[in-house]
């Protein structure tokens, strides 16, 4: 029954459950075995067993009949076993980092297994993926496959890819800097950051990166979305190194915007030779295109569990939405912006206009302000393009920032009447601003329903992260938080990448409750010290609502929280325009519901949306004309198509609000908040 050499499964006290007979010998009786096995470890043991007591050891038969999820999970915790025991055989052995299994499972399961990596890693939000990055980088390194190493990343993340391998891979990391080339230093270091933006605009840093010179082995991109043709000088830095190096980590949590063909550009730059280039010009119809998992991971947040199998890493999240009308006095102020907009603009360039004038008035008063008050001092100074072009040669600036820079600085076709209007409206808004009466209709909304509940008071020690679209709002909104007793910060792209790195650390250590931020905060800053997200003006897009939640807390949330957005709201009930047209309908269902699915598996966080939305009920507006404009909603339906009001159905002015009235003081320069 028992031979030497065969591997049984034990079930007795004292006894291995497997090992390998190394010797039986038959009792005296008929059935009765002396056996001598041997563990896993090279211990001895002796087993008597009668013939009753067979059951006691079960030879192990290779059936292929073995659960293969349990043999899975064996093969598994063995190499997982051997690897930490052996600190010759993995990098995470000799620094304090701990990755969970979904990490592991990319860095080595995907990406080690390939000696010369062309991949593109996008998971979403909030998952890790500098730390894939930076145990592949170093893993690599370990084996001797690589030795010199850079990445490329959005100027606002250097200091913290510098910061997160000084934390968590034992430094080693370098900021390339124009100083750096001028100083010829480029040599003197293995593995460098730079920023995608000086890359871009700097000859001598894109020379000095050059694959022939540096001798790179490996290019990582974080952001990798940015390559794409709609920023030719980002995309030809993608180029000049994801084709040049023989190893390329793009990453992004955004890799397909909805539009295939700039999706497809990155697969090309991770493997030429199997994607094709898709060109510079989008063609009319292409096919979706699926990578294989050779070159392209993607995971979602519901789907990632800890190393059980079970245990879920990313706290469910319940999303809900919020109305908020217009007040009187803050829809008179938006309907005149656009009437201005209609009056003093030219033609082509009113779509624009409409769309800033109202997005800010949307956003907050003080916003719309700001606009008109630019506008009022560089009025007519450059054109569209040239406006556009100093816009993004700042690094500070975002996308909204260049749309404003083009109606600021574009022309009028009456520039002193327009000057004299706008003095006007800024005195009035001014004065509504000032006024001790006045509160903006979002204000009780965001402390009554937003921070209160969630113990964020004055004085308190929790903390809140709250997003808004401009600049402008952060500003007004941090200061007007800190006079109602709350500590506040604003962090936004109008600040120098080093003031942003003081107050994200200082929000990471609780030194005050509330960050206020626009963009700069959603791509790849860690805020994960609040637990509640607000969002006090909801963007357009699904992918920006979502990519906010790379801010918000990862793997290790403290509660279970609940979501709040705001998508799309009418004045009142009796509004007949919003909700009868299908175009808007659609709209808003669209956004209500990618809002509460994003919130039902993103990280632990509370995100709640304060905003206006409304697309006007236009029985002549397409589907196709639908453009990415945030209005608010008025207590009477405007004709909307894709571009803004339709001339044939204009509406009267309103008469005068309070605000608006002869009384308003006359002001120049900033108010208060």
């Amino acid at each position: 029954m028992f031979e030497q050499g065969q591997r049984v499964r034990v079930n007795a006290a004292g006894m291995p459950e497997f090992a390998t007979v190394r010797m039986a010998l038959p009792g005296a009786a008929a059935g009765d075995w002396t056996l001598f096995l041997v563990d896993d470890a090279g211990k001895l043991f002796e087993l008597s067993v009668s013939e009753g007591e067979q059951e006691k050891v079960r030879t192990l038969v290779p059936d292929g009949r073995a659960d293969s999820a349990r043999v899975l999970a064996g093969m598994w915790t063995r190499w997982m076993t051997a690897a930490a025991t052996n600190a010759e055989s993995s990098a995470i052995a000799s620094t304090q980092l701990r990755p969970y299994a979904h990490q592991t499972t990319a860095v080595y399961g995907a990406m080690l297994a390939q000696p010369l990596l062309r991949f593109l890693l996008a998971d979403e939000p909030g998952t890790g993926k500098t730390i894939m990055a930076g145990l592949y980088l170093r893993e690599m390194q370990r084996l001797g496959l690589v030795k010199r190493a850079i990445v490329v990343c959005p100027a606002a993340l250097t200091s913290k890819w510098v910061d997160d391998f000084s934390r968590f891979f034992g430094g080693g990391l370098r900021h390339l800097t124009s100083h750096t080339v001028r100083e010829g230093a480029v040599g003197a270091n293995d593995v460098w950051v730079v920023s995608l933006e000086l890359a871009a605009v700097n000859p001598a840093v894109q020379d000095a990166i050059r694959p022939d010179k540096a001798g790179w082995d490996l290019v990582v991109f974080d952001e990798a979305h940015r390559l794409t043709p709609t920023a030719t000088s980002f995309h030809q830095v993608g180029r000049l190194l994801a084709k040049n190096i023989p190893r390329a980590l793009l990453m992004t949590a955004t890799p397909h915007r909805g539009k295939e063909w700039l999706f497809r550009h990155l697969p090309h730059l991770v493997d030429p030779e199997i994607y094709p280039d898709p060109g510079l010009e989008p063609p009319s119809d292409l096919p979706m295109l699926r990578p294989g998992p050779i070159h392209f991971l993607r995971r979602m947040k519901e789907d990632l569990v800890d190393y059980d199998g079970k245990s879920r890493l990313f706290k469910g999240r319940t999303a809900a939405n919020h109305r908020v009308p217009l007040s009187t006095a803050e829809f008179g102020y938006y309907q005149a912006a656009l009437e201005m907009v209609d009056e003093y603009f030219p033609p082509t360039a009113q779509p624009l206009a409409r769309m800033v004038y109202g997005k800010r008035a949307a956003s907050s008063l003080w916003a719309l302000a700001e606009t008109l008050r630019r506008r009022h001092t560089h009025m007519g100074e450059m054109s569209q393009a040239e406006a556009a072009m100093e816009a993004e040669r700042d690094s500070r600036s975002d996308e909204a920032e260049t749309d404003e820079a083009k109606v600021v600085y574009g022309a009028s076709t009456a520039s002193r009447a327009e000057r004299s209007t706008l003095s006007s409206l800024i005195n009035e808004i001014a004065a509504t601003l000032d006024s001790p009466d006045w509160e903006p209709s979002k204000w009780r909304r965001l402390v009554n329903d937003c921070l209160q509940p969630h113990g964020i008071i004055p004085g308190g020690e929790e903390q809140a992260v709250i997003f808004t679209e401009y600049s402008d709002s952060a500003d007004w909104l941090a200061r007007r938080l800190q006079q109602r007793g709350y500590s506040a910060r604003m962090y936004s792209c109008r600040q120098t990448h080093a003031e942003r790195d003081v107050i994200r650390l200082a929000f990471m250590r609780r030194e005050y409750q509330i960050i206020v931020t626009t963009d700069a905060g959603n791509e790849g800053i860690d805020l994960q010290s609040a637990h509640v997200l607000i969002n006090y003006d909801i963007p357009w897009s699904l992918v920006r609502l979502d990519s906010g939640s790379s801010s918000s807390p990862s793997m290790s949330g403290r509660t279970s929280p609940r979501r709040t957005s705001c998508p799309a709201s009418a004045a009142s009930s009796d509004t007949p325009g919003p909700a009868k047209n299908p175009v808007a309908t659609r709209v808003r269902t669209t956004i209500a519901s990618g809002s509460s699915r994003s919130g039902c598996h993103e990280a632990a966080a509370h995100r709640i949306g304060i905003g206006w939305r409304s697309l006007r009920s236009a029985s002549n507006a397409r589907p196709s004309s639908v453009r990415s404009v945030v209005l608010p909603a008025p207590a009477s339906p405007i004709m909307m198509n894709g571009f803004g009001r339709t001339d044939a159905t204009r509406p009267a002015r309103l008469p005068a609000s309070p605000a608006r009235s002869g009384s308003a003081t006359q002001r120049s320069g900033s108010s208060r908040p």
